[in-house]
């Protein structure tokens, strides 16, 4: 039982992952494990109230973990987009931006040595691929525990259908906003539940905490059940009293919490000179349905798009940076530096470039007010981008 000193109003809910996501076939990214082939799009109004998650798959549970909101703003983003989305990605092993630490992949590859059976397993999922394009972090970032979870279910994964999506389920105790609470105890709420519960399960692929002669093998009905009995949950089961001890705050982090929160920092600049961020969607769905480049966000923050470009006398993959996207601080313009000639241009993108140092980079700077009336802008310099990146 958790001590109860105050009470903070949160509220249960259940979801399904075929609720959450909808899933959209799309090339993988070039040299990148061919099964690495879906995006696995938000599909639910945003869910914005921090709180603590448990997903289960059929009647196992799987993972504990926490969603604290923006650094400054617990209600800020939305938990089904920047965790549940790549949880499901990396449980399957299907999402296209998934990738893993070099640990992660030599670990498995010291293990199919010795393991016939897992050997086959390894063989169908990743076949032939390219061992520097799949080692990396895109935001999808996989360990070991959950690539095992997924070889495992392969029969089921390698299909994936929204049908399987729902026998993954996600229970979320989310905290009601009180204008007297501020950020910080928020946080040291959600990190002492979060430590305590996996304290007491040590779920199968919580990295922290796990320790499989602890684990304990339970279904969503009884978790429910030990919540009831340990957090005095009313009895309409929608609205719950929580209190806790005097704790001191410490973070427990686990692969989820490793993930920078570049894309919030790139999205947060636009927002502070007032530029809409819709170009962004438009930006990522392009290049998530119609091309093989890579993409990522930095904490500079900027945002960059990236290819492999030719080999070294050795053999090994270039990865290159093909474009950065920066916001600058006046005149409320987009800023892309692309790694091509300018005579690669689309016409229509000539007034707003200029050849950057006589070098094959061009600066393509245009107005925002040009830019959110003509989307179209956009996707030009993108297709400039992907036919040099093809050549």
């Amino acid at each position: 039982m958790i001590m109860i000193k105050e009470k903070y109003k949160i509220t249960e809910h259940t979801y399904l992952g075929s609720d959450l996501v909808d899933l959209n076939k799309v090339l993988p990214i070039s040299g990148n494990v061919a099964s690495l082939n879906l995006l696995f799009t938000p599909k639910t109004n945003k869910i914005s109230e921090p709180g603590i998650y448990s997903i289960f798959f059929d009647d196992m549970l799987l993972y504990i973990g926490k969603y604290q909101g923006k650094s400054k703003d617990p209600f800020g983003g939305c938990v089904n987009r920047d965790r549940w989305c790549k949880h499901l990605a990396t449980l399957t092993l299907r999402g296209k931006k998934v990738s893993c630490s070099l640990t992660t992949l030599i670990n498995l590859e010291n293990d199919i040595r010795n393991n016939s059976k897992l050997k086959v397993a390894y063989d169908e999922i990743f076949g032939q691929f390219n061992r520097d394009v799949f080692v990396g972090d895109r935001g999808f970032v996989t360990v070991y525990p959950r690539v095992r979870f997924a070889m495992d279910k392969w029969s089921i994964f390698k299909n994936l259908t929204s049908d399987d999506l729902s026998r993954f389920k996600f229970h979320y105790i989310s905290f009601s906003h009180d204008n007297d609470m501020e950020t910080l105890t928020y946080r040291e709420v959600i990190s002492f539940l979060e430590e305590k519960l996996i304290e007491h399960f040590h779920p199968i692929l919580n990295v922290k905490g796990k320790d499989p002669a602890k684990t304990k093998n339970i279904d969503i009905i009884r978790y429910k059940e030990f919540l009831n009995n340990n957090f005095s949950l009313e009895e309409n089961k929608d609205k719950v009293k929580l209190a806790l001890n005097n704790s001191r705050f410490e973070y427990n982090e686990d692969v989820s919490d490793f993930e920078k929160n570049n894309l919030n920092l790139f999205l947060n600049k636009m927002e502070r000179n007032h530029i809409n961020s819709k170009f962004i969607d438009e930006i990522i769905d392009y290049l998530d349905s119609y091309t093989t480049l890579d993409y990522y966000f930095t904490d500079i923050p900027d945002f960059r798009i990236s290819g492999v470009i030719g080999k070294y006398k050795n053999g090994k993959i270039v990865k290159r940076v093909l474009t950065t996207i920066k916001i600058l601080k006046i005149k409320k313009q987009v800023k892309f530096n692309v790694l091509l000639p300018i005579q690669c241009l689309d016409q229509s993108l000539l007034r707003f470039s200029r050849v950057v140092k006589n070098t094959l980079s061009t600066e393509i700077a245009i107005p925002f007010s040009d830019l959110n009336n003509n989307l179209d802008l956009l996707i030009k310099v993108l297709v400039s981008v992907q036919k040099y990146h093809d050549l």
